[in-house]
């Protein structure tokens, strides 16, 4: 059982390294297939094993203790910024990793295990998640993510103003699908429907004002709408993975 355990976590660590080379050396769309392709495929032979979701965890759990490394690396070191390519190697590797698990739980109809699986997933993911967006937002800034002709202390109250002037489609899309797992874990832990959509609504408020007046940013409404359906794109996701399961249940009576 160590042994096994100790090995699952080998796996998650040299994924997360690997894939860290993988994005310093490729285009970000490239880069981004082929780590959720090398994930998925550690996710998929795992799942072939009796104890597959504990191996899964273990494997999740010594990739994000190398993120929690590299943080705390990162804040001792001035020169080093945390990227958004960070947050992409998180996201996409705990998708991989998990994707074949969540399938097989659905497929086997246990609803019960997949519910308690993925909310210790999400906090174990929020967790990570939260602390590499915080660092990239609030400590390393967007300097490279913005538009030089924009002054990155001012505020854009106009709708569609600047996100005609994004680099590329990269940093629009970027904007959109960084903030998808949020909606995925607000839908996820917080059952109350009411309390939901008030933290989605006032999370990405929060960011764009809190980078004003940290100075580590734009206050943007464009930034607000992208991040905002970004959001409402998860939520919308675990909306029809719970219909999906409410139908289980529903045949399984």
């Amino acid at each position: 059982m160590i042994i096994k355990t100790l090995v699952s976590g080998l796996i998650g660590i040299a994924i997360t390294a690997f894939s860290i080379w993988i994005f310093n050396k490729f285009h970000f769309i490239i880069a981004s297939g082929m780590v959720g392709l090398i994930s998925f495929t550690a996710g998929t032979g795992m799942f072939k094993r009796d104890d597959s979701v504990d191996r899964v965890m273990v494997m999740t759990l010594s990739s994000y203790a190398l993120w929690w490394l590299i943080a705390s690396y990162t804040l001792l070191n001035v020169d080093v910024h945390m990227t958004w390519n960070s947050i992409m190697i998180v996201i996409m590797t705990t998708v991989g990793f998990h994707v074949p698990i969540v399938a097989a739980q659905l497929i086997k109809r246990k609803v019960d295990e997949f519910t308690s699986y993925i909310e210790i997933l999400s906090v174990m993911f929020i967790s990570t998640y939260g602390v590499l967006m915080s660092m990239a937002l609030f400590i390393s800034g967007r300097i490279a993510y913005r538009p030089e002709k924009f002054d990155l202390h001012s505020i854009n109250f106009v709708p569609f103003r600047t996100i005609v002037g994004y680099e590329s489609s990269i940093h629009l899309l970027g904007n959109i699908i960084l903030f998808i797992p949020i909606g995925l874990v607000l839908s996820t832990l917080i059952k109350n429907g009411r309390i939901r959509r008030i933290a989605a609504v006032l999370i990405p408020v929060f960011i764009e004002v809190a980078q004003f007046f940290t100075r580590t940013g734009v206050a943007d409404v464009d930034d607000l709408i992208l991040n905002s359906f970004g959001i409402a794109i998860g939520s919308l996701l675990v909306c029809l993975v719970r219909r999906r399961l409410e139908a289980t249940s529903s045949s399984l009576l």
